[in-house]
């Protein structure tokens, strides 16, 4: 069997530290039957699972959750899954007596439904298929996620606005046309822009709708997935309200922190007090050799030696994140070299929205300040690379010459981007301990895009 599987669709899985103790979390959400916001999410929780993980927890809700609600969201999702990821489609299809047997079985009408369309795309093995699915769980779902997995399945694919348009016209729920007015809107139909401020002064929206209107239609889509900040604060305003989701006990303050950090460390590694202190040794390492009133060979000496230290901290760095993993280093290509070769593994759709499986890394650590003209150069391994390579950090320790900043928007313009981080970024980084890497880079893009 063989899913449709476009890599930039993909959702982004990673390997995450505690992966048993995020699944322990998860099933006891579900099997306390606490807050249904809250379970909920617990389900949307199974995209930071690994697919073999994430196939089987959603099964078991299938199967065995006496909510129809929390099984139809469970189908919602896996279906989801399945169209981004060719390795879910072939486990699902594998354990697809379980499907037919709710799609025969269940007494749900809606459920029995969605169990038969995942049992149809399973056996024409049809992309098409997806799409009626998805504008019928749009119309239909009970589930704030689900539907928003839908409409990422939508906004990627080929539904033709006619189709956007009938089913707007058909939902008679006002809040369920706020997606169908939204895909509509990134299609390119501005006039819904007026439909959908118009759903949200009146009220007619949920918070959740609300917030993801604000969060991202005024960035033309270029986050357009959950972040799992929602999931933190969800989870965070919830815990103490409710029994303990893993012994029953209720939470305490100090527990309620104590998982609420698990979960955050799960997602972006935030370094130890010593690890901080390693970094700022190697930092204070590369900053200390100096080569002026060097000359000939001396200086040629000094000035390796100060990008060997620059790369050996760059390489540390990366290695306290979560998701980026160092490649190849001084790599050698004709005419040109590549400092650091970095394979982006980040979970974070918005990283996953960038588009850019490789990440370029160029260091500079010179006495004086770069001149603009490097970024040109840098810019240029990146656009050979022809859509592999959409983003590059350029780290130059005592910051560029004046006019960079015309470079980097002329690169945004064709599709790619590069980051500028300055020794005094790193400072500021060792200062706030409680950001993580990946917190730290992503703010260094958006402060590019801006």
């Amino acid at each position: 069997m063989y899913g449709y599987d476009d890599p930039h669709l993909h959702t982004s899985r990673h390997d995450v530290k505690n992966k048993d103790k995020l699944l322990e979390i998860l099933n006891g959400i579900i099997g306390n039957f606490l807050h249904y916001e809250l379970v909920e999410w617990a389900i949307y929780g199974a995209q930071w699972l690994d697919e073999e993980t994430a196939v089987d927890f959603l099964l078991n809700v299938i199967q065995n959750n006496e909510h129809g609600t929390y099984r139809l969201s469970a189908l919602d999702l896996l279906i989801s899954f399945m169209q981004n990821e060719s390795k879910v489609f072939d486990l699902v299809a594998k354990r697809i007596d379980i499907i037919l047997k709710v799609a025969n079985e269940d007494t749900e009408d809606i459920v029995r439904i969605r169990a038969s369309g995942i049992h149809s795309i399973i056996t024409n093995n049809q992309q098409e298929v997806y799409i009626p699915n998805a504008l019928y769980i749009l119309c239909n779902s009970y589930n704030e996620r689900a539907k928003f997995s839908a409409f990422v399945q939508l906004e990627s694919s080929n539904v033709s606005i006619k189709e956007l348009k009938d089913n707007y016209n058909q939902v008679k729920i006002e809040s369920d046309k706020f997606w169908f007015a939204f895909l509509l809107f990134l299609k390119g139909e501005s006039e819904y822009e007026e439909i959908l401020n118009y759903m949200i002064e009146n009220k007619i929206l949920t918070k959740f709708q609300i917030d993801f209107w604000n969060k991202h239609a005024k960035n033309s889509g270029l986050s357009k997935k959950i972040q799992i900040e929602d999931f933190i604060s969800n989870i965070n305003s919830q815990l103490e309200t409710f029994e303990s989701i893993v012994d029953k006990r209720p939470f305490n303050k100090d527990e309620s922190e104590e998982l609420l950090d698990l979960v955050k460390n799960l997602f972006d590694k935030r370094p130890s007090s010593k690890e901080i202190n390693e970094l700022k040794d190697k930092f204070d390492e590369l900053t200390k050799v100096n080569c002026k009133g060097l000359k000939g060979k001396e200086l040629g000496k000094c000035r390796d030696r100060k990008g060997e230290l620059l790369e050996n901290f760059m390489e540390l760095f990366l290695s306290k994140s979560t998701g980026l993993i160092i490649r190849d280093r001084n790599r050698n290509f004709k005419n040109e070299e590549l400092d650091l070769i970095v394979e982006n593994n980040i979970w974070e759709p918005f990283f996953n929205n960038l588009n850019s499986p490789l990440i370029f890394i160029e260091c500079k650590n010179w006495d004086a300040k770069v001149p603009t003209a490097e970024i040109g150069n840098f810019a240029n391994k990146i656009r050979k690379r022809k859509g592999s390579v959409k983003l590059g950090i350029f780290v130059a320790i005592n910051g560029l010459t004046k006019g960079y900043e015309d470079e980097i928007k002329d690169l945004i313009r064709d599709g790619y981007i590069i980051v500028i981080i300055e020794g005094k970024d790193f400072i500021e980084f060792f200062s706030n301990p409680s950001i993580g890497i990946i917190e730290f880079i992503k703010s260094k893009i958006v402060e590019s895009l801006m």
